[in-house]
């Protein structure tokens, strides 16, 4: 199993969402109702939303149906043993054109515990950010329950809330048990564990496109939250001369930058394990032992773990890929 594999992206209406997502790519794949398009799923094994491959001779199959059919040589033999057919992370492009809800993620025990899922642990990297933008990570302040349920009660939430503002190639990690919030303005790539399970607090009284408040899930957020949490999370971007910058590793994914100013080099043979590539800069051209592909702005490309290796070729001296993998 050689190929670079593509896929369709899974565009999604949301309520905050805006107009750079339909431009990048087709906004006649947005899911429902005209609304903006707050999501483009560049990876997914959710069984909702199960991504398609676009490219090559594997073009109309699911990512669960090549998980069935080479099993360990597309995911790792490791990932394939403890995830069997499930893709272990889910890979996003986000356009914030209004604020996302106040909201926190479960744990794996609370997930498991309540809706028999995965956890939520994930990684921003800002793309691109208006002068104002701002994301909430965290607490301005240790709290507790009861302090921060008195706050809400009062009308003052956003006074314990930790208020960053964004630039682009900012890197944040948001935890599972982290209250946090896209703020308006930001492009963002998030990479996650496979699951879409958010507890949402607050949603500044907005309502749906048919006129009611949407659901908050605060008996739920409660108990996930982490009351001692005073990090922001921000990850040093140590984007400089070098070509390869190691970003983040956690139990759940890896993820360096790649630099690519010339034709690089990618060794994959000690890897037990795919690698997702994903452009953040101009146009690529990926070369494996047997098989090419061009990469796009936002496109990604999953490289499965029997590839020893593949060549990047920038078609500018402004070639940037976020490189993500689960070591074992």
């Amino acid at each position: 199993m050689d190929h670079l594999l593509k896929f369709k992206p899974i565009l999604k209406s949301k309520i905050w969402g805006g107009d750079r997502l339909s431009a990048i790519y087709s906004s006649s794949e947005a899911d429902s109702k005209h609304l903006p398009v707050g999501e483009s799923y560049l990876l997914s094994g959710l069984t909702c939303d199960e991504s398609i491959v676009l490219n090559g001779e594997f073009a109309g199959q699911s990512l669960s149906q090549l998980i069935e059919r080479f099993k360990g040589e597309l995911i790792g033999e490791s990932s394939y043993e403890k995830h069997q057919l499930e893709f272990p992370l889910l890979i996003k492009a986000i356009d914030a054109a209004q604020d996302l809800s106040v909201q926190v993620h479960p744990n794996d025990e609370l997930a498991q515990q309540y809706q028999h899922a995965n956890g939520k642990t994930e990684l921003w990297y800002i793309v691109d950010a208006e002068n104002d933008a701002t994301l909430i990570s965290g607490f301005s302040q240790k709290t507790s329950e009861q302090e921060f349920k008195q706050y809400y009660q009062d009308g003052r939430l956003m006074e314990l809330l930790n208020v960053k503002p964004t630039q682009k190639d900012d890197i944040f990690f948001i935890q599972a048990g982290k209250v946090h919030t896209i703020g308006k303005g930001n492009l963002i790539i998030e990479v996650q564990q496979s699951s879409d399970l958010t507890y949402r607090i607050f949603d500044f009284d907005r309502r749906d496109d048919e006129g009611n408040l949407r659901e908050l899930h605060h008996d739920l957020a409660y108990e996930a939250m982490d009351y001692d949490d005073t990090d922001s999370g921000r990850v040093l971007n140590r984007n400089n001369e070098l070509s390869k910058d190691p970003i983040i590793a956690c139990d759940y994914f890896t993820m360096n930058m790649l630099n690519v100013y010339q034709t690089m080099e990618c060794n994959y043979a000690e890897l037990d394990s795919f690698v997702v590539l994903i452009n953040v800069g101009d146009d690529a051209r990926l070369q494996s032992k047997s098989d090419s592909c061009s990469v796009n702005f936002l496109e990604a490309i999953l490289v499965p773990a029997k590839c020893q290796g593949i060549t990047i070729e920038p078609e500018s001296d402004n070639c940037k890929f976020l490189e993500v993998f689960i070591e074992n």
